[in-house]
């Protein structure tokens, strides 16, 4: 018997293997289009004792083909739309401010760091952590868009930071997995 769940992030044991499987019966387009050759999180849905369908998908796979990713993710965090952070009223405001420089942004989140290793270092002081932390995000958005605010627009800066944090976040799973 398996441990899987439904929502679990799961890989494959031998991806080339199932690159092959998925390949034979929907073609290379579509194979890569889902991720399955990358290294995108693959989420196994509707399973049963024996096999699994990788969300997006409806061929069903040999559970023995799969491990566990990470921890299974919980049904608040999954959900049918990916969860999104409204960047509008940082892009309204950055627009708005007096001119400043990444040199300026940099030692003022630096400051904030600080404002977050008290809340950590002092809770008696009652910090919010929380608050601090968004600083710290608020002022690492303002370098980018120092840096890239000029030459492209809000979109493509979202775009580019997006593409950078599942970049980043899958470096992230790589280097600190159980």
């Amino acid at each position: 018997m398996h441990n899987f769940e439904k929502n679990d992030y799961v890989e494959p044991k031998d991806p080339e293997l199932l690159y092959q499987i998925l390949i034979s019966q929907y073609g290379m387009a579509r194979a890569e289009a889902n991720g399955i050759k990358s290294d995108k999180l693959l989420i196994a849905s509707d399973i049963d004792e024996h096999t699994l369908r990788l969300k997006g998908w409806s061929m069903r796979l040999p559970v023995q083909m799969f491990k566990k990713r990470i921890m299974p993710v919980t049904a608040a965090r999954t959900t049918r739309t990916p969860a999104k952070i409204s960047l509008e009223s940082f892009y309204r405001v950055a627009a708005a401010v007096k001119p400043h420089t990444k040199e300026s942004v940099v030692l003022h989140m630096a400051a904030e760091v600080g404002e977050v290793s008290e809340c950590l270092i002092q809770p008696n002081r009652n910090g919010d952590i929380v608050e601090e932390s968004v600083d710290v995000i608020l002022c690492a958005l303002d370098v980018i868009y120092l840096e890239l605010g000029k030459t492209h627009g809000t979109e493509e800066i979202t775009a580019i930071i997006n593409k950078k944090m599942d970049a980043k976040s899958e470096k992230w799973l790589n280097t600190c997995k159980r």
